[in-house]
């Protein structure tokens, strides 16, 4: 499957799930070391904002210690005077190997928005996916970094709290 970067895809930086601040320094090699199923399970709430795109994203995620996930994110997107509020949810099933936490049997819930014809947009490029990958690169019993690695890859760490 072909890697998409967000600069080429402005729709699919909603679908991030999670927050996008700068560039954090984290050692992976301290992440690989904690990182375990126990200290993963559980809600993550994460919040972003791109500002080169006006953009807010909003979004819960649960790890669950039977392998399933659910993810539930509200994004706006600011554009001139109007905020397009649109919001996603979806279930799948997660693994962890190493550092990378990867997301498996996708499927989406639910997609609205004040814009009918983005809702379906967002159906559409969700069916195009039913896995995603990222890497781990910090965990604590409060915080969680990750980096998207495909098939919407960032360079930009998404930080999470519990």
């Amino acid at each position: 499957m072909k890697t998409l970067y967000l600069r080429q895809m402005p729709l699919l930086m909603v679908l991030l799930a999670g927050s996008q601040h700068g560039m954090a320094t984290v050692s992976a090699g301290k992440a690989f070391a904690e990182l375990n199923h126990e200290n993963l399970i559980g809600k993550w709430r994460c919040s972003s904002e791109i500002a080169e795109y006006q953009i807010k994203t909003n979004t819960q995620d649960e790890y669950r210690a039977d392998g399933a996930y659910s993810s539930e994110s509200v994004t706006e997107i600011k554009r001139g005077d109007t905020v397009q509020r649109s919001s996603i949810q979806v279930e799948a099933q997660w693994t962890l190997s190493g550092n990378s936490v990867r997301l498996s049997q996708i499927q989406l819930k639910a997609a609205q928005s004040d814009d009918p014809a983005y809702a379906v947009r967002l159906q559409e490029v969700f069916q195009k996916f039913d896995w995603a990958e990222n890497r781990v690169l910090s965990i604590s019993r409060s915080s969680l970094v990750f980096l998207p690695l495909a098939p919407m890859a960032s360079d930009r760490p998404i930080h999470c709290q519990r």
